[in-house]
């Protein structure tokens, strides 16, 4: 059930439709009559010369109003295939943008281009952003004009009311996460002003241990927050009569005033529940992350805030100039205003955020500009109160990307294995204060991921092992992940060990697009074994955390050595053929050319269809034990190219010279050679 009108006149008022000029009720048709249709840069007259439009608003049109206060300065033609205006006109965009273009006669832009003098006529720009809604109640405001995203909150608090109940899939399992004695530690807020720090030890007399709490997702902030004070072993016994002001900055404390709004008397904050110097307790508290998320009634998200300091809630954008109607109804705001995403979203930056979002069974997104709720039924956001109209919300995007809609939007109710490489790739984009925490931070995910689709966990075998970011089931084709960015070899392994150098997870720095495997894909490889040793500090090894050790044994049908032609680029040696091939190196190996180092491609997966490419591992000898790799790349050729025609004279002797090309690979080449029943040769080799 959707929150009703009569809920929402309890905090906000209806917002009158604008009164309109002539030329401005021609927006609305347009609008409707064109923008339904899908189309893009229409345009239609608007009134003709910048005193027009000051007149229009001075007589009273919002429209025009608006346009004159959303001006984005003067601008060059930005349709090149399309002739200038000559007069005022209103140029549409499919994202309901309007722009409104008047030559500029006072000037002309002057810029080299390639080394030639250009000289562009300037234009009067500006920008209103039209937002479509359904009906008349999704358009309000707020009773008195709010200067911050807090003074939302009362709206916040019938959104998490809503949710509460009347959203069945919001309340999944939730006995199963609220586990007694976690989290270990929360924030007791029933004082504000007072907060001090809680033990489940000490709830567990008058609660039983478990209680409803919200959890903070915030930005560290450069130095990993080195200038906020966090919770250490010696001041443990502090914080339980209370946390000091110099360890609540901000964003902490608007945190604090958020969740004692919503009805809230527990909070966790992780720099101020986990202690920060001691290796055993991170490592303890870091391995219940999932259930510290999944067991949280609300999380909130200082989206807007590079650090600590600033504060969670940001400034509020400035109020809607009104409606407009012709058949849809359509807000009008400044352009400048983000109407279904944050301003300045900061906190999609820190790779911890991923998981913490996924796991949350909702999440307040106090953002500059306005405030988000991300729920699975009822997202919403201060542009639309009651949620979000279908010409925004798509739900076929959905069903394309399932669980990612638009901003804020998550849907976990349809959270599948199909997603994975999406949230590898959303993941990989942010940063992490401890290089070390790459599968930590994501394990918490990962272990709800294996508990809801069943399978091996925690070390055990099964077809929905986690294994150190990838996952048992077809984890041949996931070996081949790869860049995601146009950036190449551009990432660093993280030191100390963290993951085997076949896992995304050893490297930093760099945007992966992941992979799931195609049961129509032909292999090449069939791994036979899989070996992992997690790491351990305190004598509570993590399958889903930091790894000491891991081990793939593949069983090849091809291992075929390569070298580089300095200006030509990358062969390999297939069935007496040199092949040309398409690499990608992990990381930079310096000016040093391949032609120096000792390496080999081995071919994983072939992709289904016409195209039919090749994909495979570009390795190298760990020179420590036999028939042992590393990866240092990935490569891809189309099969059945016309490989000759790469090959010269010159190039077959100078490959033949540096003993690249070879008959018969050395039997040290392979970790095992053995016999099937058939009486077939078989070779294995060892990837750490």
């Amino acid at each position: 059930m959707p929150l009703t009108q009569d809920a929402l006149l309890q905090v906000w008022r209806p917002r009158p439709l604008a009164c309109l000029c002539k030329k401005c009720e021609g927006v609305a048709k347009a609008l409707d009559s064109r923008l339904s249709e899908g189309s893009r840069g229409t345009r239609f007259e608007h009134h003709k010369t910048l005193h027009d439009l000051t007149a229009s608003a001075d007589g009273g049109c919002a429209l025009c109003g608006l346009f004159l206060s959303s001006f984005q300065g003067a601008r060059p033609w930005p349709y090149k295939s399309e002739e200038p205006v000559q007069t005022g006109t209103v140029i549409t965009s499919y994202e309901y943008q309007l722009y409104l273009y008047f030559p500029y006669e006072d000037g002309d832009l002057s810029y080299d281009e390639d080394e030639r003098n250009q000289v562009e006529q300037l234009f009067l720009t500006y920008l209103v952003q039209a937002a479509p809604h359904e009906d008349l109640a999704l358009d309000y405001d707020t009773p008195e004009p709010g200067t911050s995203t807090a003074d939302a909150l009362p709206l916040c608090k019938l959104w998490l009311q809503e949710c509460r109940q009347s959203h069945n899939s919001c309340q999944y399992e939730a006995d199963k996460y609220h586990v007694a004695g976690i989290p270990t530690r929360l924030i007791d807020i029933s004082n504000p002003a007072c907060p001090r720090l809680s033990l489940s030890i000490e709830r567990a007399s008058s609660t039983g241990g478990i209680v409803e709490y919200a959890t903070l997702s915030h930005c560290w902030g450069k130095g990993g927050g080195a200038n906020i004070a966090t919770l250490t072993s010696s001041a443990l016994n502090e914080f339980r009569e209370l946390i000091p002001d110099a360890a609540l900055p901000k964003t902490y404390r608007d945190a604090i005033h958020a969740t004692w709004v919503l009805g809230f008397r527990y909070l966790w904050i992780d720099s101020l529940c986990i202690v920060q110097d001691s290796a055993e307790d991170w490592a303890r508290e870091s391995a219940m992350m999932s259930q510290v998320y999944r067991g949280a009634s609300l999380n909130i998200a200082a989206t807007s805030s590079k650090d600590a300091g600033p504060g969670a809630a940001g400034e509020a954008a400035d109020g809607a100039a009104g409606g407009m109607r012709e058949g849809t109804l359509y807000g009008l705001y400044p352009g400048t205003f983000d109407w279904i995403s944050a301003k300045k979203d900061r906190l999609r930056r820190r790779a911890w955020v991923v998981q913490e979002r996924f796991l949350s069974r909702r999440t307040l997104h106090l953002a500059q500009g306005q405030v988000f709720w991300e729920c699975d039924e009822g997202p919403a956001c201060e542009t639309y109160p009651t949620g979000y109209p279908a010409a925004v919300f798509d739900e076929n995007r959905l069903e394309r990307w399932p669980g990612f809609g638009p901003d804020f939007s998550i849907r976990r109710a349809r959270f599948s294995r199909e997603l994975w490489p999406e949230i590898v790739r959303r993941y990989t984009r942010g940063r992490l204060t401890r290089e070390t925490d790459m599968l930590v931070a994501i394990g918490g995910l990962a272990r709800i991921m294996t508990e809801h689709f069943g399978g091996g966990g925690d070390g055990e075998e099964g077809g929905n092992q986690y294994v150190a970011g990838l996952w048992r089931e077809r984890l041949e084709e996931q070996l081949c992940w790869s860049y995601a960015g146009p950036v190449r070899g551009r990432g660093r392994r993280i030191v100390p060990y963290t993951a085997p150098t076949w896992s995304w997870a050893s490297l930093k720095g760099a945007e992966i697009a992941a992979r799931i495997g195609c049961s129509q894909s032909e292999l090449f490889v069939e791994v036979c074994d899989v070996r992992l040793t997690p790491y351990s500090s305190s004598g509570q090894p993590d399958a889903y955390g930091q790894l000491a050790d891991a081990t793939l044994r593949l069983r090849c049908r091809l291992l075929c050595p390569g070298s580089e032609i300095p200006g030509r680029g990358v062969r390999f040696d297939f069935s007496n053929k040199i092949i040309f091939c398409n690499t990608e190196l992990d990381i930079q190996f310096g000016q040093k050319p391949l032609l120096y180092r000792s390496y080999y491609f081995l071919p994983v997966c072939r992709s289904p269809g016409p195209i039919r490419e090749l994909e495979g591992l570009l390795l190298e000898p760990t020179w420590q034990k036999q028939g042992q790799y590393r990866r240092v790349g990935y490569f891809w050729v189309p099969w059945g190219a016309p490989s000759d025609d790469f090959q010269t004279e010159a190039e077959q002797q100078s490959l033949t010279a540096s003993g690249a090309v070879k008959d018969v690979l050395d039997l040290s080449t392979f970790a095992m050679i053995c016999e099937n029943e058939h009486g077939e040769i078989q070779e294995y080799v060892d990837l750490v």
